[in-house]
């Protein structure tokens, strides 16, 4: 798990060649340029909650984290790749909206809030893969305004994990 930042280059060899041990600060929070991390993928971005990485355009005490955008969906809607890291909500929608998830992979972080009293769904794009209120859902969703859920992929990007953030009852199927 990804939780802390070697501030700077570190030899870890002494100078006949062997691995020795050594002490020196690391950094567990705040802002890091993502092109000097090295082996960083999504997965390292989301357990680093605590950083705030200059490659999404995130500010200090103006950012809306984890979010890098927020969309209006009034109709169903195919989530692509792009999208990672959007709230979606149904300002406006007159009925059910269906969000398609993409494919599953390592690293997708989508979340939901219902802003008007119809029902806000997402569906898995590969069927039974949903982890909502058992191991086996194909899809969750939230009608009461306010509600809030968040999908994200575990790290074998094989199944979809919700998190429900509001008081709301979801609803899986």
């Amino acid at each position: 798990m990804a939780s802390a930042v070697l501030i700077e280059g570190l030899r870890m060899l002494d100078f006949s060649n062997n691995a020795v041990d050594r002490f020196y600060a690391v950094l567990v929070g705040g802002p890091v340029q993502k092109s000097k991390l090295l082996n960083f993928d999504e997965m390292a971005r989301a357990q680093m909650d605590k950083f705030i990485f200059d490659d999404i355009g995130q500010m200090m005490g103006g950012h809306w984290f984890p979010w890098k955008k927020f969309a209006t969906k009034t109709a169903n809607y195919s989530i692509v790749a792009a999208d990672n890291y959007t709230m979606f909500d149904n300002v406006g929608a007159a009925g059910t909206v269906v969000l398609t998830l993409p494919a599953i992979a390592n690293g997708y972080l989508f979340g939901l809030r219902a802003q008007a009293a119809q029902i806000l769904r997402f569906t898995s794009n590969e069927g039974s893969n949903v982890i909502g209120t058992s191991a086996t859902d194909s899809s969750v969703s939230v009608a009461a305004i306010g509600g809030v859920i968040v999908v994200y992929s575990n790290p074998a990007g094989t199944k979809w994990i919700v998190e429900q953030r509001g008081t709301q009852t979801i609803t899986a199927t």
